[in-house]
C-alpha cells in the first residue's frame, strides 16, 4: 500500500493552474494582442491630431500675419502685434489681435467720415488728428479730436447761417448774442433750441416781409409822399389783440393772441362766439371787411370761400388791414385747402395754419408800428 501511494505523481503548480482551461488561456492572449493593437492605433491617432493642430496653428498664424501686413500697408502701426506673435503666449496674442482689429475698424470709420467733411478752416486740427489716426492704441484720442473737428465745422456753418439772418432787423441782437456763445464749442448743444427758434422766426420773417410787400400795393416811392391828414392826426396807432380763424361754415380752427399775462377765458369765449355768429351770418359777403365796436375795441371780420378771420384790435384801424386779411385768407386756403374741406376736428391736420396766423399777426403789428412812426 505504501508503494502505491509513493507511485502517485505530484502535479506541478503550472499544471494545476492550467489544467482544464486551454480555451480561457487562448482568449486572454488574444485580448492582450487586441489591446496592444488598440493602444498602438491610439498613439498613432494622437500623433496625427497633434500634427493637425500644429498645422492649423501655423495656418492661423499665417492668416494673422497676412492681415497684419494689410494693416501695416494701410499705414497702421502693428509693431506691438509683430513682437507678440513671436512670443510663447498665443492666447494673449489672439486677445490683443482682436482688440487691435476692433480699433482699426473704428479708425477706418473715422477716416471715411473725415473724407465727407469740408475741412476748410480746420486744417490745423485735421493735421493733428492724422498723427493719431493710424495708431490702433489711440482710438479714444482720435475720436475725441474728431468730435472736436465736427463741432468746429458745425459752428463755422452756424456762423455763416447766422450772418445770413442779419438782414432781419428784429433778430440782430439775438443773433449777436448766440454768435458770442458759439465761441465756446461746449456751448453748442446748450443753445440748439435757441438756434431752432431763430431759424423758425427767420423763415417766418421772410414770409412776412413778402406778405406785407404783397398787400401793400403802393410803390416804394410812395413813402416819400405825404400821408393823409387823417393818418397824420392819428393819436392811437393800431394794436393787435387776438386773431380767430374759422371755417366758412363756422367751425373754430385756431386762435392766436398778442396779449401777455393771464387771459380772461370767459371774455375770450365771448369774443370767439361773437366772431362765430358773424361768420355764419349770410348777410355778410366774402371780401367785405366788417367792423364791429366791442368794449372800446374793434372786431374786424373778413370772410373768404373756405375760411374767415376775426381780428380784435384797439386804436385806429390801418387802411391796409382789409387787404392784409384777404391775403392771409388766401394763404390759408391755398396751403391747407384739402384739410379745411375735409376737416375732422384734428388741428394737427392744419399743417400751415399756425405759421400763417403768425404771419398775419406779425404783418398787422408791422402796420401798427408804421402808424406810430408816422
Amino acid at each position: 500500500m505504501a508503494g502505491k501511494k509513493g507511485s502517485k505523481k505530484k502535479k506541478t503548480k503550472k499544471e494545476e493552474l492550467g489544467e482544464g482551461q486551454p480555451t480561457e488561456k487562448s482568449e486572454d492572449e488574444k485580448a492582450t494582442k487586441e489591446e496592444k493593437s488598440e493602444q498602438k492605433e491610439m498613439k498613432k491617432s494622437t500623433v496625427e491630431i497633434e500634427t493637425i493642430k500644429e498645422e492649423d496653428a501655423i495656418e492661423k498664424e499665417d492668416e494673422y500675419a497676412i492681415e497684419m501686413l494689410g494693416w501695416a500697408t494701410s499705414g497702421y502701426d502693428t509693431t506691438k502685434l509683430e513682437d507678440m506673435i513671436k512670443g510663447k503666449s498665443k492666447k494673449k496674442f489672439e486677445k490683443e489681435f482682436k482688440k487691435v482689429k476692433k480699433n482699426i475698424e473704428k479708425l477706418n470709420k473715422l477716416k471715411e467720415e473725415l473724407e465727407e467733411l469740408n475741412i476748410s478752416g480746420v486744417e490745423k486740427e485735421v493735421d493733428e488728428l492724422l498723427k493719431v489716426l493710424n495708431d490702433p492704441y489711440q482710438v479714444k484720442e482720435a475720436e475725441k479730436q474728431f468730435d472736436k473737428i465736427k463741432k468746429m465745422i458745425y459752428v463755422k456753418d452756424l456762423e455763416s447761417e447766422l450772418d445770413s439772418m442779419m438782414s432781419v432787423e428784429e433778430l440782430k441782437e439775438r443773433i449777436e448774442e448766440i454768435k458770442a456763445r458759439l465761441k465756446n464749442i461746449d456751448e453748442v448743444e446748450k443753445i440748439e433750441d435757441d438756434i431752432k427758434d431763430l431759424r423758425r422766426e427767420f423763415k417766418e420773417s421772410y414770409a412776412l416781409a413778402e406778405f406785407v410787400e404783397m398787400i401793400d400795393e403802393r410803390p416804394r416811392a410812395v413813402k416819400k409822399i405825404k400821408v393823409t391828414e387823417e393818418e397824420q392826426k392819428s393819436k392811437h396807432p393800431m394794436e393787435i389783440n387776438d386773431i380767430f380763424v374759422f371755417s366758412a361754415n363756422g367751425k373754430f380752427l385756431g386762435h392766436k393772441t398778442a396779449r401777455k399775462g393771464k387771459i380772461d377765458k370767459k371774455n375770450l369765449m365771448e369774443k370767439l362766439n361773437l366772431v362765430k355768429n358773424l361768420v355764419k351770418n349770410d348777410r355778410f359777403s366774402p371780401g367785405v371787411l366788417i367792423k364791429v365796436p366791442k368794449e372800446g375795441k374793434i372786431l374786424l371780420i373778413q370772410k373768404g370761400k373756405l375760411v374767415a378771420i376775426g381780428m380784435m384790435v384797439s386804436g385806429d384801424v390801418h387802411r391796409l388791414i382789409g387787404k392784409l386779411l384777404k391775403k392771409g385768407i388766401g394763404m390759408i386756403e391755398k396751403e391747407d385747402e384739402d384739410a379745411i374741406k375735409n376737416w375732422d376736428g384734428s388741428k394737427s391736420s392744419l399743417i400751415h395754419l399756425q405759421k400763417n396766423m403768425n404771419a398775419i399777426m406779425y404783418a398787422a403789428m408791422k402796420l401798427g408800428k408804421e402808424m406810430k412812426e408816422k
